[in-house]
């Protein structure tokens, strides 16, 4: 926020500064359309919702979980794929979504491997990004 007299504590809501506010670029780590699976579904309401409210899905990228499954690398928004059952594709995706502002993982055992989820653990150990995770 910034700064105003005319504003209750001096604030202004960023919402009044258009030319001011900076969208974070924003990684998104899931299955992912055209999966057909709750979290694919909501990964992909959540990235339009936030494409819509900011007025751009520029910087709203996704990696997708391809559990046994080619990726649907088609689609311009994803940007990669993640294997849970090979190590070197968890730290891959984990080294490339560090240069995002903020990480969003879905998180279900069933779509991070058949190691009790040891992969999603790999994961956050390793990338160097605030994240956020739904359960």
């Amino acid at each position: 926020m910034s700064t105003n007299k005319y504003f209750r504590n001096g604030e202004v809501p960023n919402r009044l500064l258009p030319s001011l506010r900076i969208s974070p670029r924003l990684g998104f780590v899931s299955t992912y359309p055209p999966t057909m699976c709750g979290l694919a579904t909501f990964t992909s309401s959540l990235r339009g919702a936030i494409a819509e409210n900011r007025g751009s899905d520029s910087g709203l990228d996704v990696v997708e979980l391809a559990n046994g499954h080619p990726p649907s690398m088609a689609r311009p928004e994803v940007v990669g794929s993640l294997d849970p059952s090979d190590m070197f594709s968890v730290r891959l995706a984990a080294d490339r979504l560090s240069d995002y502002d903020a990480v969003i993982i879905q998180h279900e055992y069933g779509i991070w491997g058949p190691d009790m989820g040891l992969p999603v653990v790999e994961f956050v150990e390793r990338i160097q990004t605030p994240l956020i995770t739904t359960l």
